[in-house]
């Protein structure tokens, strides 16, 4: 099963349905690889599995060099993002300060918000905030966010194709850490995303820039393997868009994935990006805006938990000194509750 998955993902194979995926990918043989992941599963409250997963997987190894002792900056300014010009400084030669910011504009260090792939680049337009909870920022932590947004590894960890570069940081050009792909079953979060491998979708790059620990991310929607993961029309946008629409699809941004939740909040920036098709990959216009995402943890609190500060916060001095009345009345005893009720 393995070698026609491989086979049928570099040819041009006629597209198989959705249905036909799904039921392949709950027979596929494990290997040897992944091949903990058959011993046991786990089931989370929409039905979404996981298995036993290697602690020592190479990918989620954190670099240490990314939290580095800055020293005192060269440049005289920090562009943090809503500039349209480029930085008015010399390009940097040594970490610049980062504390309280979101991240530092890759120009500073002589960089650029666009990868690089095949002489052309994309968008790196969506950032998770350095100023995010510190787990969230790390290569484990990001994984389960995202996650929460119902993206994974790729089908059975396995990736053809050349990594795409991006320079953020004193570091200059490095490969992307890893590749997300959605998800279209509960099955893909066991097995990997083996059906957007065939069928296209929306799909994340992703690069920590070195002193600040944020994400700069990739997002574009792309067409089916028949196409060769060709993007889709206005797919940067897109991508990127569809990434923000999941990350706000319950209310006040929260999102959860075996036990772990997040609250996430979004605003939008301009300057880090060109605007139109020149320089970009598959001559997709862009539209130069920049979503960045401060994703906060919620230590397992659950959104009922959250929604019910949310809601305590919503009632009036006068509504709250009655219920602490009722309260003290029901604790005496002598507050019949059903009749109150």
């Amino acid at each position: 099963m393995l070698a026609s998955l491989t086979n049928l993902w570099s040819s041009n194979a006629p597209e198989k349905s959705k249905a036909d995926d799904e039921s392949n990918a709950q027979k596929v043989v494990i290997p040897a690889r992944r091949s903990s992941m058959a011993v046991e599963t786990r089931v989370d409250e929409r039905g979404r599995r996981l298995g036993l997963e290697d602690p020592d997987e190479p990918a989620l190894k954190d670099d240490p060099a990314i939290f580095v002792k800055v020293p005192k900056a060269q440049a005289k300014r920090v562009t943090v993002g809503g500039k349209r010009a480029a930085p008015e400084t010399k390009v940097a030669t040594s970490l610049v300060p980062s504390e309280g910011k979101d991240y530092i504009d890759p120009r500073v260090y002589g960089g650029t918000s666009l990868d690089s792939s095949a002489g052309l680049g994309e968008p790196l337009n969506v950032i998770v905030s350095a100023l995010s909870s510190p787990e969230v920022l790390t290569r484990k932590g990001l994984q389960s966010y995202f996650r929460s947004l119902d993206f994974d590894f790729e089908c059975f960890g396995l990736h053809s194709g050349t990594p795409q570069t991006a320079f953020l940081d004193l570091r200059g050009p490095i490969d992307q850490n890893f590749l997300y792909r959605e998800v279209y079953t509960p099955l893909d979060h066991l097995f990997g995303t083996c059906i957007e491998s065939l069928k296209g979708g929306n799909h994340i790059r992703a690069w920590q820039q070195q002193g600040t620990g944020a994400w700069f991310l990739a997002l574009s929607k792309e067409k089916d393997v028949t196409s060769h993961h060709d993007v889709v029309p206005d797919g940067y946008n897109i991508g990127r868009d569809e990434f923000v629409k999941k990350s706000q699809s319950e209310p006040n941004g929260h999102t959860s994935f075996f036990g772990k939740h997040y609250r996430t909040t979004v605003r939008y920036v301009e300057g880090l990006l060109p605007v139109g098709a020149q320089g970009i990959n598959h001559d997709i216009a862009i539209d130069g805006r920049t979503a960045v995402v401060t994703v906060e943890l919620l230590n397992g609190k659950s959104k009922s938990t959250s929604n019910a500060k949310v809601a305590k916060a919503g009632t009036t001095p006068g509504k709250r000194r009655v219920l602490k009345v009722l309260l003290s009345k029901r604790r005496e005893g002598g507050l019949n509750v059903a009749t109150a009720a």
